[in-house]
């Protein structure tokens, strides 16, 4: 091998080096790419985890705040409801007594009749007697004895039957008066329950009657809806209230005017049919909150029962 052959075999073998180095450099360069890349997704893979995990957590806590919301309103419901079944139960108990008594007073007023039978029985007999000539008189006396005996239980019987028509008179006013109060909260059990609102439209506005985007411009709200129910008749001439309440704290936003003289604790309005008339509910406060929304409460006896679907999320 000459000398020229040795050297260009010396300049190719040095140029396969350069270029398994060059090769060698570029694989390791791509790798250290794709770890970056492989690291960088996976860092955003991570990023949204945590980010959806911080949701689910903020989800089951407005869940937790949701189940107490709805524990405070529908509290009254459910006393409501107990109040209607032990009445239900008074109402079984009483007349299941009155049914009972009215029973004994009929057995007593048989038992009066037969007495009475007797006893008169006893007086014609002893009065026949003296008519006869050479009567018995010892006869006579055990027969007068007998009648007096009769007269003694007619007049116990009579007092006691006397006792129980009084009770029982009680009694059937007693039920009577259970049985409208039961029909009173039974009814109005039914409207709680069986009512629903349909909100046609929550807007929230500015004061200068724009729709507000921003909790701070919220000034009144623009709330039309609709009343339904088994049967209309049953809400027709019943007073209802709108009411405003921050979802975070339980308070209700009093709609008043802007010196504050006339504070009221809701928007009432009687309900004579659909659709209600458009309720302006106008409000001052500052708002603490962010989360609110309109409940639909029925009013009874000055006292207020949350409808169970006459609520809607005030929504910016």
């Amino acid at each position: 091998m000459n000398k020229r052959t040795q050297i260009a075999l010396i300049v190719v073998i040095l140029a396969l080096l350069v270029l398994s180095l060059l090769i060698k450099e570029k694989n390791f360069g791509d790798q250290e790419l794709q770890t970056y890349t492989y690291r960088d997704s996976l860092d955003r893979e991570q990023k949204k985890t945590a980010k959806l995990g911080r949701r689910v957590d903020k989800l089951e806590e407005r869940n937790t705040e949701l189940q107490t919301e709805n524990d405070q309103l529908t509290k009254k419901n459910r006393i409501l409801k107990d109040s209607v079944k032990a009445l239900n139960k008074k109402v079984r108990v009483l007349n299941k007594k009155l049914q009972k008594q009215t029973t004994q007073i009929a057995a007593n007023e048989a038992k009066l009749n037969a007495l009475r039978g007797k006893s008169d029985k006893l007086v014609d007999r002893v009065a026949d007697l003296r008519k006869q000539k050479g009567s018995d008189k010892k006869l006579i006396q055990i027969l007068d004895d007998q009648r007096a005996e009769l007269d003694k239980e007619v007049g116990r019987v009579f007092m006691k039957n006397d006792s129980l028509e009084r009770k029982a008179l009680e009694g059937t006013k007693e039920l009577a008066s259970l049985t409208k109060t039961f029909d009173d909260k039974e009814k109005t059990l039914q409207i709680v329950e069986n009512a629903r609102v349909t909100f046609d439209n929550v807007i929230p506005r500015k004061s200068n009657n724009k729709a507000a985007k921003r909790l701070k411009d919220w000034k009144y709200t623009l709330i039309n809806l609709q009343l339904a129910a088994p049967s209309l008749e049953m809400l027709r001439g019943e007073t209802f209230i709108v009411k405003i309440i921050d979802k975070n704290s339980g308070k209700i936003l009093s709609p008043r005017e802007a010196s504050g003289k006339n504070d009221t604790l809701g928007e009432k309005f009687i309900f004579n049919g659909n659709p209600v008339p458009p309720i302006k509910y106008i409000n001052y406060e500052k708002k603490t909150g962010k989360n609110y929304m309109v409940q639909v409460f029925y009013i009874k006896d000055r006292k207020e029962y949350p409808l169970s679907f006459g609520s809607k999320d005030v929504s910016f």
